[in-house]
């Protein structure tokens, strides 16, 4: 497993990024925020474009921050009740990011959830995230 460890400002993009990989990254983080949530929340989530640089396939695992006792990667589930559109989440074990590819996690869609917050973001506030992936390749 690698880590990506990024810093994402509460509702704003990317602040600054740093690397913990074997050899040059192979993944790039893209316009990064985490929603500000007021303290009656026990959740927020984070949003960002992953760019995968590399010719595998990444899978973004999970990631975990001091702020929350857990992340999540969440899929937007929807169904059709009665003609009427239902918009839900799920969690998953994983996130695809192809080779040469994007993987968008914006509002409305796919992200990662972060649950039991111990802190509240606030806007214009700093948020240390640690993003881990597993390539399936050992050389990653």
């Amino acid at each position: 497993m690698n880590i990506y460890k990024v810093i994402l400002t509460a509702g704003l993009q990317i602040f600054c990024c740093s690397v913990l990989f074997a050899k040059q990254p192979p993944v790039k983080v893209e316009n990064g925020w985490v929603r500000a949530v007021p303290s009656s929340l026990s959740d927020s989530a984070a949003f960002m474009t992953l760019v995968n640089e590399s010719d595998h396939l990444l899978r973004l695992t999970g990631a975990h921050t001091d702020i929350a006792a857990m992340v999540e990667p969440m899929i937007t589930t929807r169904q059709t009740r009665n003609g009427i559109e239902i918009m839900g989440m799920k969690g998953v074990s994983e996130l695809d990011v192809p080779a040469h590819g994007r993987l968008v996690l914006a509002p409305g869609g796919n992200h990662l959830m972060i649950m039991q917050l111990k802190q509240h973001p606030k806007s214009g506030s700093e948020v240390k995230l640690t993003l881990e992936f597993d390539s399936g390749r050992e050389e990653v």
